[in-house]
């Protein structure tokens, strides 16, 4: 079956020099692997013209299809289109239509130039013979798309807002049309949490036997494992009935583990079941300093159903905004599952909302001791029904990572709750 190979090609001496990182390069490729073309190489090349033709040259000759940022503004080391020019061996032409937008552009925003404008800005007009404009609304370097060798370059900005909005709205379109004369293609993600990557590994590694136009991939994106299922086929329906199947034997392997298909993150999936539920939620955080709360609120719409969020650190901060006791505190200390329900319930209580989690643990990578190590953490989930507590050990000693780790557990928690599922393996349930 004829498939699409793409390379993406990243230009600038901030690249090469680490002054950037090159985020641009990861989102392509998520793109185009969602579209189901297969990305086999990236390269990162400096300003330097002889390097970039090489390089075009190399692309041209191998991929079928590449994406390209940087080099377009107006200074003498953005280079990407004289670069472009003589790898394919055409001139540069100017472009009356991109210059009239140019001049425009800088009207609008109080640069009155007009017909004065300076040579430099006039060189973003200026594109390979035979190429075709990429119109950028959100900048004021338009890219282009041309053929070297037997590839189809696209050429964008190297801001990553101008880039994106390039690549949805003139790139990706393009590349789709290409698509529709090879194949069809299609991917879907499956999130888990709670197994490492290689116990997920060996539970889904027989999945696309016996299937040729399926293939699988793992990705860890800490501490989500998510399971890709790419499909190919002559037609839209048999890439959905590829899909279907490695879905549902996926589901069969990982069980509760599965949090999402589709892709949709930890914090998505418990704010639509919130919402679902015409429910509410306050936190109460202490190890975890806020990244609960973070994650929540980063969801467009999570007013309807996130209501506060306390980070109290000292337990004096527990007393006074949760309503903790002393005693409490004095007896059993800040971190222990008594403290952390007392927590939870006080969040709940003095929010009035449906339900309350709370954290309360060492997250290092000092402050353990041998009853209470580093990466001990206790969660609580006060319910309409009762309030449920767990303690959880993170073989991690790493400071970040305990506190991903430990906010993970409490929004697993929460979310397993609401489906009905019985708690996570890793928890080990309080019963005073």
């Amino acid at each position: 079956m004829q498939t699409i190979q793409a390379q993406i090609l990243a230009t600038g001496d901030e690249l090469t020099t680490g002054a950037l990182v090159d985020s641009n390069s990861a989102y392509m490729a998520e793109q185009l692997e969602m579209m189901g073309v297969s990305v086999r190489r990236h390269v990162t090349v400096g300003d330097d013209m002889d390097d970039l033709v090489r390089a075009l040259k190399e692309i041209g000759e191998q991929a079928d299809v590449a994406l390209v940022t940087g080099g377009l503004g107006p200074t003498m080391d953005d280079l990407s289109a004289a670069a472009a020019a003589k790898a394919a061996g055409v001139e540069l032409e100017l472009d009356e239509e991109a210059l009239a937008w140019i001049e425009t552009l800088f009207r609008s925003i109080g640069r009155n130039l007009g017909r004065n404008l300076g040579e430099s800005n006039r060189k973003q007009a200026y594109f390979p013979q035979g190429s075709v404009r990429l119109d950028n609304p959100v900048g004021t370097a338009p890219g282009f798309s041309m053929i070297i060798g037997k590839c189809r370059f696209f050429f964008m900005p190297g801001v990553p807002r101008e880039m994106k909005r390039m690549l949805a709205d003139q790139v990706i379109p393009r590349i789709e049309e290409m698509l529709e004369d090879i194949t069809v293609s299609g991917v879907r993600t499956i999130c888990s949490y709670g197994m490492p990557e290689a116990r997920v590994g060996e539970l889904v590694a027989d999945v696309a036997d016996g299937e040729p136009g399926m293939k699988l991939g793992l990705r860890a994106s800490f501490p989500v494992i998510q399971v890709k299922i790419y499909a190919r086929a002559e037609s839209k329906m048999g890439v959905e009935r590829i899909l279907d199947e490695g879905t549902d034997k996926i589901l069969d392997r990982l069980k509760n583990n599965v949090f999402s298909v589709g892709g949709r993150n930890m914090e998505e999936v418990v704010g639509l079941m919130l919402k679902d539920e015409k429910a509410t939620l306050a936190v109460a955080e202490s190890c975890t300093g806020g990244q609960i709360a973070h994650w929540l609120t980063s969801v467009p719409g999570s007013s309807e159903y996130f209501v506060m969020s306390a980070v109290t650190y000292a337990n004096t901060a527990k007393e006074t905004m949760l309503n903790v006791s002393r005693k409490t505190l004095l007896k059993y200390g800040a971190v222990h599952e008594e403290t952390a329900k007392a927590m939870a319930e006080g969040a709940r209580q003095i929010a009035k909302t449906t339900y309350g989690i709370s954290t309360s643990g060492v997250a290092g990578p000092a402050g353990g001791n041998e009853e209470k190590p580093v990466g001990t953490v206790c969660i609580a989930l006060a319910a309409p029904d009762d309030t449920y507590v767990y303690r959880f050990h993170s073989p991690f000693g790493e400071r970040d990572r305990n506190i991903k780790i430990f906010a993970m557990n409490a929004l697993d928690v929460l979310r397993r709750h609401l489906q009905g599922l019985p708690p996570p393996s890793w928890a080990r349930e309080y019963k005073p």
